[in-house]
C-alpha cells in the first residue's frame, strides 16, 4: 500500500465517511502497509512521513471525546507496533495514552492495546533509543508517585474527598492502569523495573507508595525474579529504610514485604539471605523497641553513665524479646543441631517450596498453632449449645459533632479482638464516603447546613491523617492476608497431594503383602519342581555331551566360514564403495555429455553415411583424443606438422589434378559409351534388317557374334564406368576430409580452435600424424 493512502483511510474510518471501510478492512490495510515496510529499504523515511501524517491527522480530525475515534487511532497504532520505534509511542503517549488510561469507559480491547504499545515500548533498548527509554520509564514511575492518587498524602485525601464520582472514578482508572503497566513491565524486565524503584526510593516521600507498589508485585503469580531483587542495591535499600525511617506507616508496609520476601530468599537465593541475617536482626531488634525509643527517654543529664543507660535500654529490648519468644513456638532445630551442625550441614528447607516455608513459619505463632490444634477437635454439646445462643453484637456508632469524641473502650477491646481471633466479623450500613458530620463545624451546628467551610479544621485534619493512616495499614494487611491465603492454599493441596500418596502407597503395601505370601507358595512349588529338572537334566548331561562336542566342532566350522564371509563382505563393501565413486564420477561426466549426446544425434542424423565408415577409425579417434589432451605438451612439434601440412598441400593439388583427370576420363568414357550405344543401335537395326530380308546362315551367325562381342564390350565398359563412379565418390570423400584438416591445422596454427575442431571432428586426422 501507498504511504499516502493509509492516512487518507484512516481519516476517512475517523470522520466516518459514506466509503470509509470497517475498522477491520482498515486493519488488515495496517497489516500489509507493515509486511511493505519490513520488507523496504527506505524504512526510517516511511515511518518518518507516516508519523507526519498520523500527526496532521489528528490535530485536524480527531476528537478527545469520541472513544469511537480514540478506539480506531489505539487500533491502528497496535497493528503498527512491529515497526514502529519507541520513540514514536513516547511522543503519542500525552497525546493519545495518557488519556485514554484515564478513561473508564474506553474499551477492554483498546485499552490492551495502550498498555501492550507501552510496555512494548518500555522494553526496546537499542542503541539510538536508549536513553529515551530510560527518560520515559523514569517518567513512567514519577507519574505514579506524583500524579495518580496517593493514599498516603493527606493534600490527595483532601482533594479525594471533594472529587465527584465520576472524578473518582478516572483517578482510580488512572492509577490502576500504571500499576498494571509497571507490573507488565516488572514481569518482563525486572531488573530494570527494580533499578527504576531503587533511584526513587531515595526520596522519603515516595517510600510508602513504593513498598505498596513491592508489595503488589512481589504478590503477583508471575514473580519468579527473587535470586535477581536479592542481589539488586533496592534489597538492601529496603533494610536500610526499615531501620532509619521513622514513619510506623512505612515501616509496616516495608515490614509487610519483607515478610514475603523472606520465604522466596529462603528457596531462591539461600546464599544471599545468609548475607542479610545481620541486617534483618537489627530491624526485628528495631521493632522490638520501636515504642521506646522517643528521644526523650534518654536522660538530658549526663549524670547517669552512658554504660548504664545502654544497659537499661539493652534490658529493655530483652524483655521484649523475650515476649516475642514467649508468643512463639521454637524450632525443633534449634536443640537438635549445634553450632558445628548448624554450620556444616545443610539447610532443613533445601527442598521446601514458597508455600510450606509460609505456612510452617506462620504455625510458630502461638495463637495460630492453638488454633491449628483446636482444629483437630470436634466442639462439645455444651460448646455447640452454647454457641447456639450467641448473638451479634452491635458496635456502638461514634458521635464526632462535639468537641471531644465518646468511645467505649470495651467496644474497642472486642473489636481488636474479634478481628485478631479470626472471628467472622459482619459490617452492617457499609459506605463507600466518609460521613458528611465528619467535616461539619462545632460553630456551624446551629447556622445551618447549608453553610459550607472554607477551610479545613484541625481536628478533622487529625482525624483524616488517622483514618488515613488506618486505611493504608489495613489495605496493606488485606493484601498480606491475601497472599498468605493463597500460600496457605497450595501448602493445603500439596498436603492434600501427600495424603492421597500416602493412602495409595499404604493400599499398595497391603496389595503387595498378599502377593507376596501367594509368591512364596509358589515359590516352595518352584523348588519342588526344581530338583526334579534338575535330576533330568543331569542324567542328559552325560547323553548329550557327544552332542554338544559335535556342536562344538560345527560352530567352530560355521565360525571360520562366518569369518570367511565377514571378509568377503569388507571386500564386497570396499568394492561398493569404490563402485559408488566411479558411478557418481561417471554420472558427473554423463551429465556433461548429455548436452553433446543432442548435437550429436543430430549430426548423425545428417552424416548416417559416414557414420558407418566411422567404426573402422575408433582407434584412430582415441589416438587422436590422446593427442589433443597431449597437445599443450607438443608444441614443440608445430614446425615439423607444417612440414606435414605443406605435403598435404601438394598432396591435395596432386589428388584435385587426378580428380580432374579422373573427370576428364570419365567424360571420355561416357562419349565413348554414348557412341557404343549408337553403334547398338545400328546394329540392332542390321540384325532386324538381317532378320527380315532373310540373309544366310552364315551371315546371321556372324551378325550373332558381333552382337554378342558388342554385348560383352557393353558390359565391361558399364562395369568400368561404375568403378569410375565409386572411386570418383571416394576422392570426393577424401577431399573434404582434407579440406576439413586443413582447416583445423590452419586454425591450430594460428593458436586458437574454429568451428570446426570438435575432438572427434576428423577421425582421419590420426593418420596424418602418427602417435608420439
Amino acid at each position: 500500500m501507498s504511504n499516502f493512502n493509509l492516512p487518507r483511510q484512516v481519516r476517512s474510518v475517523l470522520e466516518a465517511s459514506p466509503d470509509a471501510p470497517s475498522l477491520q478492512e482498515l486493519l488488515t490495510l495496517v497489516d500489509a502497509y507493515v509486511l511493505d515496510c519490513s520488507s523496504s529499504p527506505e524504512l526510517e523515511a516511511l515511518l518518518k512521513q507516516l508519523e507526519e501524517d498520523l500527526q496532521n491527522l489528528h490535530h485536524e480530525v480527531f476528537d478527545h471525546s469520541s472513544l469511537y475515534q480514540t478506539e480506531i487511532f489505539l487500533a491502528v497504532l497496535h497493528h503498527l507496533n512491529p515497526i514502529l520505534p519507541p520513540t514514536s509511542v513516547i511522543s503519542w503517549f500525552d497525546i493519545i495514552f495518557r488519556p485514554a488510561l484515564r478513561e473508564p469507559k474506553l474499551p477492554t480491547p483498546s485499552l490492551k492495546h495502550a498498555k501492550e504499545l507501552i510496555v512494548a515500548a518500555l522494553q526496546k533498548t537499542e542503541d539510538g533509543y536508549a536513553q529515551k527509554v530510560k527518560e520515559f520509564r523514569r517518567r513512567l514511575m514519577d507519574l505514579y508517585l506524583l500524579d495518580a492518587f496517593n493514599e498516603g498524602s493527606g493534600a490527595d485525601v483532601l482533594e479525594w474527598a471533594g472529587l465527584d464520582e465520576e472524578q473518582r472514578n478516572k483517578r482510580s482508572h488512572w492509577k490502576r492502569n500504571l500499576e498494571d503497566i509497571l507490573l507488565k513491565f516488572g514481569a518482563k524486565r525486572p531488573e530494570d523495573l527494580m533499578t527504576e524503584v531503587h533511584i526513587h526510593f531515595e526520596t522519603p516521600e515516595s517510600r510508602l507508595q513504593l513498598f505498596m507498589f513491592l508489595n503488589l508485585y512481589v504478590s503477583d503469580p508471575s514473580f519468579m525474579s527473587s535470586s535477581l531483587l536479592a542481589d539488586h542495591p533496592l534489597t538492601m535499600s529496603i533494610l536500610r529504610s526499615l531501620m532509619l525511617d521513622t514513619s510506623s506507616t512505612v515501616c509496616t508496609a516495608g515490614l509487610t514485604l519483607l515478610v514475603k520476601l523472606l520465604p522466596l530468599y529462603a528457596v531462591h537465593a539461600r546464599t544471599s539471605l545468609k548475607l542479610f541475617l545481620g541486617e534483618l536482626f537489627a530491624v526485628l531488634s528495631r521493632i522490638l523497641v520501636w515504642k521506646e525509643r522517643p528521644p526523650a527517654s534518654f536522660p538530658e543529664s549526663t549524670d547517669e553513665p552512658l554504660d548504664q543507660v545502654f544497659e537499661q535500654e539493652l534490658e529493655r529490648e530483652r524483655n521484649r524479646l523475650m515476649r516475642l519468644l514467649r508468643e512463639h513456638v521454637c524450632h525443633p532445630l534449634l536443640v537438635w543441631r549445634d553450632a558445628t551442625a548448624e554450620l556444616s550441614e545443610n539447610e532443613f528447607w533445601v527442598e521446601y517450596t514458597t508455600s510450606r516455608i509460609t505456612s510452617e513459619a506462620s504455625m510458630l505463632d502461638v495463637r495460630n498453632s492453638a488454633i491449628g490444634i483446636q482444629s483437630h477437635h470436634q466442639p462439645s454439646q455444651d460448646e455447640a449449645k452454647v454457641d447456639d445462643g450467641l448473638h451479634p453484637r452491635l458496635i456502638s456508632p461514634i458521635e464526632i459533632t462535639t468537641e471531644k469524641a465518646t468511645i467505649a473502650l470495651q467496644d474497642m477491646i472486642d473489636m481488636t479482638v474479634a478481628l485478631k481471633s479470626n472471628l467472622d466479623v459482619e459490617i452492617i450500613h457499609p459506605v463507600s464516603q466518609w460521613p458528611h458530620s465528619l467535616f461539619v463545624l462545632p460553630s456551624q451546628l446551629s447556622s445551618g447546613e447549608n453553610s459550607e467551610p472554607k477551610e479545613v479544621p484541625t481536628h478533622i485534619a487529625q482525624i483524616i491523617s488517622g483514618l488515613q493512616r488506618e486505611l493504608l495499614l489495613l489495605r496493606n494487611e488485606l493484601n498480606f492476608e491475601l497472599w498468605l491465603s493463597r500460600e496457605n492454599v497450595q501448602h493445603i493441596g500439596r498436603l492434600y497431594q501427600d495424603r492421597i500418596v500416602a493412602k495409595s502407597a499404604e493400599a499398595e503395601r497391603q496389595g503387595l503383602y498378599n502377593k507376596l505370601r501367594n509368591y512364596r507358595a509358589q515359590v516352595v512349588e518352584l523348588e519342588k519342581e526344581l530338583r526334579d529338572h534338575k535330576q533330568q537334566a543331569s542324567s542328559a548331561k552325560n547323553k548329550y555331551a557327544e552332542w554338544n562336542n559335535e556342536l562344538q566342532k560345527k560352530l567352530r566350522e560355521l565360525r571360520d566360514e562366518k569369518k570367511a564371509w565377514v571378509n568377503e563382505e569388507a571386500r564386497l563393501r570396499k568394492a561398493e564403495k569404490e563402485t559408488k565413486a566411479l558411478f557418481d564420477a561417471q554420472g558427473k561426466l554423463l551429465a556433461d555429455a548429455q548436452s553433446e549426446v543432442f548435437l550429436l544425434q543430430t549430426q548423425k542424423k545428417e552424416t548416417q553415411h559416414k557414420v558407418d565408415r566411422l567404426h573402422d577409425y575408433e582407434q584412430q579417434i582415441e589416438q587422436h583424443i590422446k593427442m589433443q589432451r597431449l597437445w599443450d605438451d607438443d608444441f614443440s612439434k608445430f614446425n615439423e606438422r607444417k612440414e606435414h601440412m605443406d605435403l598435404m598441400r601438394t598432396q591435395y593439388q596432386q589428388m584435385k589434378m587426378q580428380v580432374e583427370s579422373y573427370q576428364q576420363a570419365q567424360a571420355e568414357t561416357e562419349s565413348a559409351a554414348r557412341a557404343q550405344r549408337l553403334r547398338i543401335q545400328a546394329l540392332e537395326a542390321q540384325l532386324a534388317q538381317a532378320q527380315t530380308t532373310h540373309h544366310g546362315h552364315r551371315k546371321k551367325h556372324l551378325a550373332e557374334a558381333e552382337v554378342a562381342s558388342f554385348t560383352t564390350q557393353k558390359a565391361a565398359l558399364q562395369n568400368a564406368n561404375k568403378h569410375l563412379k565409386d572411386q570418383n565418390n571416394e576422392l570426393k570423400d577424401e577431399v573434404e576430409e582434407l579440406r576439413a584438416m586443413v582447416e583445423i591445422l590452419k586454425a591450430q596454427h594460428s593458436g586458437h580452435k574454429g568451428l570446426i575442431s570438435s575432438p572427434r571432428a576428423s577421425p582421419v586426422q590420426s593418420s596424418f600424424y602418427p602417435e608420439s
